[in-house]
């Protein structure tokens, strides 16, 4: 069962990085240049949309504060 699940997910993402690469073509044939070009704009496209939600998120209630776990000699973890 497992080697079925490892398959499907194999193909699925075989899939998924033929689908972002015809993505890229298509991009970069609208818009008139190439897949690396389309690539850089879709990277810039992301980044323009996460600056401002990053800032709504950090002027409603800022982030969220990391703990960091420690782990002792006898495998008991303290969080601080």
């Amino acid at each position: 069962m497992i080697f079925v699940l490892l398959g499907y997910g194999a193909i699925e993402m075989i899939i998924g990085m033929w689908a972002f690469v015809v993505l890229l073509k298509c991009i970069g044939q609208v818009q008139g240049f190439s897949a690396w070009k389309a690539l850089c704009n879709t990277f810039l496209v992301g980044v323009i949309v996460m600056i401002p939600i990053a800032l709504i998120i950090y002027g409603i209630g800022g982030f969220p504060e990391t703990e960091e776990l420690i782990f002792t000699t006898d495998s008991d973890a303290i969080w601080l």
